[in-house]
């Protein structure tokens, strides 16, 4: 059986404004999706799991350090977003496609969260979980609104890390007051 190239990722045109609600949503995926694991609560690359990353041959890799400015994969969000949605191979960070495609019931217990979150934390991520519809309506929903749901997701996460580079001091404030310990 031959091997054929997969066909091109459709990237979107361009990317939605980054505002507040997109950040906010964005922090919550960040931490649902277990981001700060690798990358840290405040995204400074030294999380719990930081030491242990290795890539494919089995050597050490760090993790990405967002609060640096310049992002690795490009200056554009929609090279964030392409890192979100294809991984990086070779190393731990994987791709965000069905992944994401989790309701509410998919972050039930949410008891893990409550070591790395303040209480006012905690608050806005249930608040924000209970909003999100079951995974089985998202997974009722037809292909191209699953897909619309998955951009979205992708995007408030391009918002998100890119407040951590520092441009914003308010996201680097709020996110100390609610979101760490």
């Amino acid at each position: 059986m031959e091997d054929y190239p997969a066909a091109p990722l459709a990237m979107p045109a361009s990317a939605p404004p980054e505002d507040d609600a997109a950040r906010r949503r964005g922090r919550a995926m960040y931490v649902l999706l277990q981001c700060w694991t690798c990358h840290g609560m405040s995204g400074s690359g030294d999380g719990p799991a930081a030491d242990t990353l290795v890539d494919d041959d089995g050597n050490p890799v760090r993790a990405y350090d967002f609060t640096q400015g310049q992002m690795r994969v490009g200056p554009r969000p929609i090279d964030v977003y392409r890192t979100f949605t294809t991984g990086v191979n070779g190393t731990p960070m994987p791709y965000y496609d069905e992944a994401i495609i989790v309701g509410r019931d998919g972050y039930s217990d949410l008891s893990t969260f409550e070591t790395v979150l303040s209480e006012e934390g905690m608050t806005e991520l249930r608040r924000f979980v209970a909003a999100m519809p079951t995974t089985e309506e998202l997974w009722s929903l037809s292909e191209r609104e699953r897909i619309q749901w998955g951009a979205r997701v992708r995007w408030d996460l391009v918002a998100y890390v890119r407040s951590l580079s520092g441009g914003d001091d308010f996201w680097r404030y709020l996110w100390s007051r609610s979101f760490a310990n």
